[in-house]
């Protein structure tokens, strides 16, 4: 769907942003913090708005770059613009960094990532880093972690509890739109995987996240995960109401005819 695609094209693009202004003078992250820094300074509201509500650049990633910097001020101002459920998430993340700077060799194992030279070794070092870390570059390094596993053609269950790692990191800080993202393509990903309990709790984690985003067309989709996931779990009967609310909730004609007919595949496990 159009929608899932955009949500993760702007995650995949924002670890490339931030990656890519990791060493350049002024990569796109890197000129949005400047310009939030000086919106802030000028008291221009729009302008601060504008960054903190828009896509590209992530404005998680705009935030972590101003408190990296040392701009926590700018950071606070980006925070208290930014619109929907991310807002309080924003306002806990800015002290948190402030009292836990990113640990040493983050920033260069992400560097080395990009570059490709050793990509299992840098891989084992990333696994490392993320073991005990948290926030914004951590996502960004798992997302990026991902990235090569999938180069490497690593097998399903690896690349799903890879991608897992990155869902889970982002909803921790409440980063919601990359959590929902990944955790659809992680849903995806299990859904292959024959006997695998997990999907049940994935869907159910996408509904969650889903309620937060408060998008119609995500609120219907996770439903309808969650139904496919009981239905192949042999639990028709939980499933149908499930499925039924998606159809409700679905606000198109391609979502509520989809929404119909895993109705229907439920109807008919039942018997």
């Amino acid at each position: 769907m159009v929608w899932i695609r955009r949500l993760l094209l702007t995650a995949f693009l924002g670890t490339a942003l931030l990656v890519g202004s990791s060493r350049a003078a002024a990569g796109p992250v890197e000129e949005a913090a400047a310009r939030a820094r000086a919106a802030h300074e000028a008291g221009e509201t729009e302008t601060l708005q504008s960054i903190a509500n828009g896509f590209q650049p992530d404005p998680w990633l705009v935030l972590e770059a101003l408190l990296l910097d040392g701009h926590g001020e700018a950071a606070r101002a980006l925070a208290a613009a930014r619109r929907g459920p991310d807002r309080a998430s924003m306002t806990r993340y800015v002290p948190w960094r402030e009292e836990h700077p990113l640990r040493e060799g983050v920033r260069e194992v992400m560097d080395d990532l990009a570059v490709g030279r050793a990509p299992k070794e840098d891989v084992a070092r990333a696994a490392t880093l993320l073991e005990n870390g948290r926030g914004v570059t951590h996502v960004a390094l798992a997302g990026m972690r991902v990235q090569v596993l999938y180069r490497l053609q690593r097998p399903l269950p690896e690349l799903a509890a890879a991608m897992l790692a990155e869902a889970e990191g982002a909803d921790a800080i409440g980063w919601t739109s990359r959590a929902f993202a990944v955790h659809r393509a992680v849903f995806e990903r299990y859904f292959l995987l024959p006997g695998s309990e997990r999907v049940i709790d994935i869907g159910k984690t996408l509904v969650r996240l889903a309620d937060r985003l408060d998008q119609p067309a995500a609120r219907s989709d996770a439903r309808m995960c969650l139904a496919r996931a009981l239905e192949m779990g042999g639990r028709a009967d939980e499933a149908l109401p499930v499925a039924m609310e998606a159809v409700e909730l679905a606000p198109s004609t391609l979502l509520r005819r989809n929404g119909t007919r895993l109705v229907v595949v439920t109807h008919m496990g039942l018997g």
